[in-house]
């Protein structure tokens, strides 16, 4: 499923960010693009092909696999290859410790798009049944196509139910256990959950979000799942009312974002508030300095919002993710400095630091970032159309800073 990147990220060097604190990168893996059982898939020889990019040149439309990293290891949901393929931190270039392939012993997926490791060391993936990809390939790569052809080729892409996703669960020696559908094991397929998490009773968490496309589910979702399988609670804001009234004025509040609190069964949840009508009943009409957004701990056996977490007056952030710890970290991005903002908030004392991420190559495609368990900061790059590479960002304040 193609990602297009709507925007490529200039050369700039690590003391870009004029009066930010900077931080370094490691570079903890890196693997070869191409079709070899150690190399990791991508779009680049559709692309290729691809006679009419409307304008868009290669670099901005480049896609690769989303990674997961677990205890030491690289997990990469290669879709292109049609694989899982778990790689050792340590050994950049060498054969994978596990590869899952698309069909095995009792089950059979198109193409994965995400993975995800529980506390068990039990590997999710999330994969479709259809192979919407085929019918991309294939408008990528018939460079005489004609209208007729075309418009085909829409016809079938949208035979292709949204509900078109299974969670396969496999063991850590990537034995096949089951899959889970939208309404638990077994059931009818899924939406396409934009992310995966857990939690430490090993319950999974998808988080839904409305298809702008094709308008379904139309309100935000987070589905909680059992480690057997089985749905055990639902967070739907179409359910969740969260406008207000501050001094007389009227607020419509919106979800952002929302993630599990992992440790206690809590979420948490960022909203997002914009004016509506004063007292008079006037309409309002939103500005910058009135809009303002709002982190809420959401407690799932009490089935309600239970406490603040913070509120802020400026640009509304997203949740990047939450470590064990239960620091939650958010980005945005600094248009000023053009570099990615990264705020860790530390719950537990209402601590918190900020890091930005500068640019660092033209030579770099920049990818998403993301964390693992432990709130390492990651991102995936890729170089020269040749390689793939995972950075790790030292986050860590020097203790002569933390004084």
């Amino acid at each position: 499923m193609f990602k297009y990147f709507i925007g490529i990220f200039i050369l700039m060097l690590l003391n870009a960010c004029q009066n930010k604190e900077t931080v370094s990168y490691t570079a903890v893996f890196e693997a070869n693009l191409g079709f070899e059982e150690n190399e990791v898939g991508s779009n680049i020889p559709i692309l290729e092909n691809y006679p009419n990019r409307r304008g868009f040149t290669d670099n901005l439309l480049i896609d690769i696999p989303k990674p997961a990293v677990y205890n030491g290891k690289v997990y990469i949901a290669d879709s292109y290859n049609k694989r899982v393929n778990v790689f050792s931190m340590k050994a950049a270039g060498d054969h994978p410790l596990l590869s899952i392939p698309r069909e095995g012993k009792n089950y059979s997926f198109a193409r994965p798009y995400d993975v995800y490791v529980d506390v068990f060391n039990d590997i999710y993936v999330l994969a479709s049944i259809q192979d919407i990809e085929s019918y991309e390939v294939q408008n990528y790569s018939n460079q005489t196509a004609a209208i007729d052809t075309y418009d085909e080729f829409l016809i079938n892409l949208e035979k292709i139910s949204e509900n078109n996703f299974y969670l396969y669960k496999f063991s850590s020696r990537g034995d096949y256990l089951y899959r889970i559908g939208f309404t638990g094991i077994n059931s009818k397929p899924m939406p396409y959950p934009v992310k995966i998490s857990g939690d430490d009773f090993a319950n999974i968490y998808l988080n839904f979000r409305p298809n702008i496309l094709t308008n379904e589910m139309p309100y935000q979702v987070v589905r909680r799942y059992s480690k057997t399988g089985d749905l055990n609670f639902e967070f739907n804001t179409k359910t969740v009312s969260i406008d207000t009234n501050i001094q007389d004025t009227n607020y419509q509040g919106h979800v952002i974002s929302a993630d599990n609190y992992m440790h206690n069964e809590q979420l948490v949840v960022l909203s997002e508030y914009q004016p509506t009508t004063n007292a008079l009943g006037e309409t309002v009409l939103p500005m910058m300095d009135n809009i303002w957004s709002s982190m809420n701990i959401y407690s799932i056996l009490e089935n309600d919002f239970t406490e603040e977490v913070f509120h802020s007056t400026s640009i509304t952030e997203s949740i990047l993710g939450i470590d064990k710890l239960g620091r939650i970290h958010l980005q945005s991005y600094d248009e000023k400095e053009d570099t990615m903002k990264i705020r860790v908030f530390d719950s537990r004392d209402q601590t918190e630091s900020i890091i930005y991420t500068p640019i660092h190559s033209s030579y770099y495609i920049l990818y998403d970032y993301f964390i693992d368990e432990d709130g390492n900061l990651y991102n995936y790059l890729i170089d020269r159309k040749e390689k793939v590479i995972l950075l790790r960002w030292d986050t860590e304040k020097p203790e002569e800073d933390k004084k």
